[in-house]
């Protein structure tokens, strides 16, 4: 990549981090302003615990999805890895393994691995109630490092002193950096994610038993914004 496209490339990722910023600005308003004089809203009962509103920005914030080697029930298999700043607990840094069975999501498993188990904990739960396919989880304690060039992004996680696997994600530079706004079935007053993207170009898994790699995603950023009503 020439010199010009790097520095394209950076000013692009910069105005989305503001598109961002903004939009989650306007979404606080836009909620502030439909729950006002309502009585005990769902504002008022998460701002006693949690401020209302739980804010997560992810960056880096990659994942890939591999086919399963034989002998493993599963139609398809994710690796993620997060560094993750939120409105609660402050940094910590997150991995995820899951086995998705696209025909029976009753038999999905998800597997998170974090630094901080008080934090881990909560966004475990946070994606179980957002996402109903995703049910199924635990969360370990672990030890993850994350070293990242314009290139890639590579993580490796220890479990008890032992290392559990290690992950690396090349990023398809020559693509151009897009964004998106996820939904789930839940309003935007309670959920709202904004993301700044490039697709991996591959990523490799050692320690796991992955098949080929299929496809993958590198959010440069990925903002948050979840009510705290879906707390217990």
């Amino acid at each position: 990549m020439t010199k010009k496209k790097q520095v394209l490339s950076m000013i692009s990722i910069a105005l989305m981090s503001l598109l961002i910023v903004t939009m989650l600005n306007v979404a606080n308003m836009a909620n502030a302003r439909l729950l006002m004089g309502e009585g005990e809203s769902l504002w008022d009962r998460g701002r006693t615990r949690h401020g209302g509103k739980i804010h997560f920005i992810m960056s880096p914030n990659p994942y890939a999805t591999f086919n399963p080697p034989p002998g493993v029930e599963a139609d398809a298999i994710i690796v993620w890895v997060s560094v993750v700043k939120d409105s609660t607990y402050g940094r910590f840094t997150l991995a995820m393994v899951g086995y998705e069975n696209h025909t029976d999501p009753n038999r999905n498993e998800y597997h998170y691995y974090t630094d901080y188990f008080m934090a881990g904990r909560m966004y475990a739960y946070l994606d179980a109630r957002l996402f109903p396919e995703m049910q199924n989880y635990d969360v370990s304690v672990a030890r993850i490092y994350v070293t990242e060039s314009a290139l890639q992004l590579n993580a490796t996680v220890i479990v008890r002193d032992q290392m559990l696997f290690k992950v690396t994600y090349w990023v398809d530079i020559s693509s151009p950096v897009e964004s998106r706004i996820e939904l789930t079935s839940l309003s935007t007053e309670l959920y709202l994610s904004v993301e700044a993207y490039r697709p991996i170009l591959d990523a490799s898994v050692t320690g796991l038993n992955v098949g080929d790699f299929i496809d993958g995603r590198f959010d440069y950023i990925d903002t948050e914004l979840v009510d705290s009503s879906l707390l217990p």
